[in-house]
């Protein structure tokens, strides 16, 4: 799997290999100065996902990285007032336990009596809110190949 960091990002990124935050967990660190140390290389086969990051930090998971990037599945997921919930050490934090549906961005678990897709806009730069992406034949569960990571703050008026 790729990344791509964009600028002086601060980030812990996890990955589990099940639903709902079960299976192998694996964990990177990215720091500004130093990039990415991840403890276990990242694979694509992965089903749920966490950012602990700053306020405005954004993570985009892409299943086919490359100029047409857009036109394949991804989700974005953005770190930004009043979604994010504060972890139990107090950094702010969004989470999905499952890449392919909508949950609040605290969920611990799927809620497989309301499944509902996340925001797709029509372009990526269109994508408002804690989350939103593009859907495709194929799950974007078990299938992402690059995770860009940015600071990116919501500009308010």
């Amino acid at each position: 799997m790729q990344w791509d960091i964009i600028g002086k990002v601060r980030a812990h990124v996890v990955i589990w290999s099940g639903q709902a935050f079960s299976g192998v967990r694996k964990d990177a660190h990215i720091s500004p100065i130093g990039g990415l140390s991840a403890e276990v290389p990242f694979g694509a086969h992965f089903q749920s996902f966490a950012l602990v990051a700053p306020y405005g930090t954004r993570a985009t998971l892409i299943s086919c990285p490359g100029p047409d990037w857009e036109k394949n599945p991804w989700r974005a997921l953005h770190v930004v007032k009043p979604f994010a919930f504060k972890t139990p050490e107090g950094k702010p934090a969004v989470q999905v336990p499952d890449l392919d549906w909508l949950h609040t961005p605290n969920a611990t678990r799927v809620q497989h009596d309301t499944f509902e897709y996340y925001p797709q806009p029509d372009r990526f730069e269109e994508g408002t809110g804690w989350t939103f992406g593009r859907r495709g034949d194929q799950e974007l569960k078990g299938n992402v190949h690059m995770i860009r990571l940015e600071y990116a703050p919501i500009k308010t008026k």
